[in-house]
């Protein structure tokens, strides 16, 4: 019985022992709501950061893409506007530059900082190429000798030499589209962006760390968190019915929101408020994060285009625009004869270079897809009502294109296509995929190596 009584404890003291652990786990169940709500901060502002990073990198190749999509139209075109375009987003809108900055405000490694410098640098000098080119045509066109025409310092500075200061007008246009469409200014274009692609590259693989780590912290956190309140429940069955009130429930009812892939919805509890407001600005900036992540979904893996599930949705959106539309489908002649005779790797690079050469000669309102294989489909929105004007210009377009893949490699001969072309006056049907196959038909019939507009003798074409 002594030895009973010395080891029996006074029920006072286990009660207090009891209050003192709940109100211990109380004060950690509220430090981890603090701490949680701060951790969701943190992978809020690292969310931020990777779609700041986004966005800019996106900013930074369409500034890009449009100073070298102005200085070639000014070169292929001669018409004024394009080379106003390009000076106002060299020194106005400045792109490039903003999103260079904002790059390098984000946390990242030092290698891509320096890797964003060098192909700034490049940019810088290889605008100098296109200053030179943008001299030879408003020489060749007697723009500076136009009073109505406002030359920029920039070109008035540039110097010809005498070579080609020597050239007749046509001649120094040529020679500026020569210089454009060169081999060496297409490798420095690729080098430019082969350096920006390393840097924000880098920049995304140390933000997705960071975004990890937060990640993981606030897992930490959030188990944390469950323990204390599982222990509130042992210890004190009628204290927990006020945790089930304002912890349990509100929590459970947030993990069926995640689960479902919604909002979190307030409760009576400040620290879990404040957490539901942190999610859901997460919430709302993943979902900006998702439109990046379809962008990808929707575009051809190998060539960047668009593939065929989007081509399908892009069609049915079409149908409602009652607006003049072009339709081409073209194929790549003998291509099997690529694979064939130098290896399926040449004739993914053959399927390359046909992208990007169609991409850089169509404009920027056009849809170039790649539907299967060797098949590429191409929309052409905004048409003049004018068919001759729209037929005009889509020769124009596909005869460039037709002269720059007659540039054979070292690792392939040249390329040619065989193009169908229909004209619609009202959006896209599926009448106009099939006279544009009729075309393709007829182009193949005559040779190959050409293109073919829909006639309304092509009605009896046979299937080919």
């Amino acid at each position: 019985m002594n030895d009973t009584k010395k080891t029996a404890f006074p029920l006072r003291l286990i009660n207090l022992f009891f209050l003192v652990f709940i109100g211990l786990l109380c004060l950690s169940l509220v430090v981890c709501s603090a701490l949680l709500a701060f951790q969701f901060k943190n992978y809020a502002s690292s969310s931020d950061k990777y779609a700041e990073i986004s966005r800019a990198a996106l900013n930074l190749q369409e500034g890009s893409d449009y100073l070298t999509e102005q200085c070639r139209l000014f070169v292929l075109s001669n018409e004024f506007y394009h080379l106003e375009n390009y000076f106002y987003e060299a020194n106005e809108n400045k792109r490039r530059e903003k999103s260079i900055e904002r790059i390098k405000n984000v946390d990242g490694k030092e290698s891509s900082i320096k890797y964003l410098e060098m192909a700034y640098q490049k940019s810088q000098e290889l605008k100098l190429t296109e200053y030179y080119a943008m001299k030879l045509v408003v020489e060749g066109n007697h723009f500076d000798k136009d009073p109505s025409k406002k030359i920029p310092e920039e070109i008035l500075n540039v110097e010809l030499s005498p070579k080609d200061k020597a050239l007749s007008d046509q001649y120094k246009i040529s020679q500026a589209w020569l210089l454009l469409f060169s081999q060496e200014y297409i490798s420095q274009k690729h080098s430019i962006s082969a350096l920006k692609s390393q840097a924000i590259s880098e920049i995304f693989e140390y933000q997705e760390d960071t975004h990890q780590q937060s990640f993981a912290k606030l897992k930490s956190v959030f188990i944390h968190m469950i323990t204390s309140i599982s222990a509130i429940f042992v210890f004190e069955v009628l204290f927990f019915i006020c945790v089930i009130v304002l912890v349990i429930h509100p929590l459970y009812r947030f993990i069926n929101n995640i689960k479902e892939e919604e909002k979190l919805s307030n409760t009576r509890t400040k620290e879990f408020n404040i957490l539901g407001e942190t999610y859901n600005q997460m919430y709302e900036k993943n979902e900006a994060n998702e439109i990046l992540l379809r962008h990808k979904a929707e575009h051809d893996e190998l060539t960047g285009l668009i593939n065929r599930a989007a081509y399908n949705k892009l069609k049915k959106a079409l149908v409602y625009t009652n607006t003049p539309c072009a339709f081409i489908v073209l194929d790549i002649d003998f291509f099997k004869l690529f694979n064939d005779n130098f290896g399926h790797s040449t004739g993914d690079k053959v399927l390359i270079r046909v992208a990007d050469v169609l991409t850089e000669n169509f404009r920027t309102t056009d849809y170039v897809c790649r539907i299967g294989g060797d098949e590429f489909t191409i929309i052409l929105t905004q048409c003049d009502k004018d068919e001759s004007k729209t037929k005009a210009l889509i020769e124009k377009k596909l005869s460039a294109v037709k002269e720059e893949l007659k540039k054979g490699t070292p690792d392939y001969p040249p390329i040619s296509l065989s193009c169908g072309i229909a004209l619609g006056t009202e959006g896209y049907s599926d009448f106009l995929y099939d006279k544009a196959d009729g075309a393709l038909y007829r182009a193949k019939k005559n040779g190959r190596d050409g293109w073919h507009f829909w006639e309304e003798s092509d009605s009896e074409t046979p299937e080919f």
